[in-house]
């Protein structure tokens, strides 16, 4: 859903990913926390830089950590998220399907909230046990800081946007009502432009007359919120424009295909060249095998193109590369988005129908939106 972003690693499963933006995030905290709460000369003392990293690398551990607590209650509930991308406010995940029905989405939107909560909790007892204990200096003040945060996610979450937490529950809730997901997903991301101009506007407020720190991360967490829900309504636009068109309504089709026999050379030269072409699909006696594109050739060393044919290198016929004329344009859409794909090769009885591509399905929506705007 969120291309625009770094994988960290991968877990039990779930492919964890963090947005770019993060990487300017993580140096305006780390700066901020070293400055802050500096146990040294400021600035360049070396605790204090160790210090500010350590602030911003346990930020994204507690993101990591509300993340898995969600997975949790997922698959205790039968769900199985995918990927989840890490933003200011949480995470917002990809399930391998949709969603499981309302109690399984509450139930596993309520846990990233309480452990939030929960891990808030204790690392503010752990840091007023310190304190207690005759502890000062920069641990301390990590553990403060560290549990204000979690606190401040948890409560974030509660706003009733979706994607947040409270977020799903409210579409869960109004897709009980109503039974249509796609516009229960629009119903409950709608209220996240408003709050979070709201958002935005009172981490002004907090950070501009006293420098406090939560009043910058409320703006960044407003800031992304907005940036998100724009991208979810957007997406929903898209979805219920194609929703309304299949693949072969869309499709090119009498594309140019190849021979298994034929080399390299001369499907550089005679084929993708001269018809201006990087994805070919290569046919047998009107049988589909497979496909063969620009990506393949350039794994091939040139001087081998003449004696090396399409029939040794191509790529075998597999169901994620293939869809059929009946499916809808949005099926085919989110095919291409999921596996990074730019085109698909339209199958009916095992022979090829044409070819759909992203291009194609995004210059429908081009015009369509030019159209609209003239009739508007």
């Amino acid at each position: 859903m969120f291309p625009k972003s770094y994988k960290l690693f991968k877990l039990l499963g779930l492919e964890i990913r963090l947005d770019r933006a993060w990487i300017a995030v993580c140096v305006i905290l780390a700066w901020h926390l070293a400055a802050e709460y500096s146990p040294g000369p400021w600035p360049g003392d070396p605790r204090s830089i160790a210090f500010g990293i350590a602030g911003a690398v346990g930020l994204i551990g507690s993101l990591v950590l509300h993340e898995f607590a969600h997975l949790t209650a997922a698959r205790f509930t039968g769900g199985r998220w995918a990927t989840s991308t890490l933003y200011v406010f949480g995470g917002i995940s990809e399930p391998h399907k949709a969603p499981r029905g309302t109690a399984a989405e509450c139930c596993t939107a309520l846990a990233g909230i309480l452990f939030s909560l929960l891990l808030g909790g204790l690392l503010w007892l752990s840091a007023k046990f310190a304190a207690a204990a005759g502890a000062t200096g920069a641990g301390t003040a990590l553990l403060g800081f560290l549990a204000a945060a979690n606190l401040l996610l948890a409560l974030f979450n509660l706003l009733p946007a979706f994607p947040l937490d409270a977020g799903r529950i409210v579409r869960a809730l109004h897709w009980k009502k109503s039974g249509d997901i796609a516009s229960s997903t629009r119903w409950a991301s709608l209220p996240g432009i408003p709050l979070s101009y709201g958002a935005m506007g009172l981490g002004v407020l907090l950070f501009f007359p006293s420098g406090n720190w939560a009043g910058l991360w409320l703006f960044l967490a407003g800031f992304f919120l907005h940036a998100v829900s724009c991208t979810i309504l957007d997406q929903l636009a898209v979805k219920a424009a194609l929703s309304e068109r299949t693949v072969g309504q869309m499709m090119s089709r009498n594309p140019v295909t190849t021979g298994p026999g034929q080399p390299l050379s001369q499907l550089a030269d005679q084929v993708m060249l001269r018809r201006c072409v990087s994805f070919v699909p290569v046919e047998e006696n009107g049988i589909l095998l497979g496909y063969i594109d620009s990506g393949v050739l350039a794994g091939i060393d040139r001087d081998n193109w003449t004696n090396t044919t399409v029939n040794d290198v191509f790529v075998a016929l597999r169901a994620e590369d293939c869809t059929t004329p009946d499916t809808s344009a949005a099926e085919a859409l989110d095919q291409l988005m999921g596996s990074n794909r730019r085109k698909l090769m339209v199958v009916q009885d095992n022979r090829l129908a044409g070819v759909i591509s992203l291009s194609d399905l995004m210059g429908y929506l081009d015009v369509l939106r030019q159209l609209s705007s003239k009739l508007a």
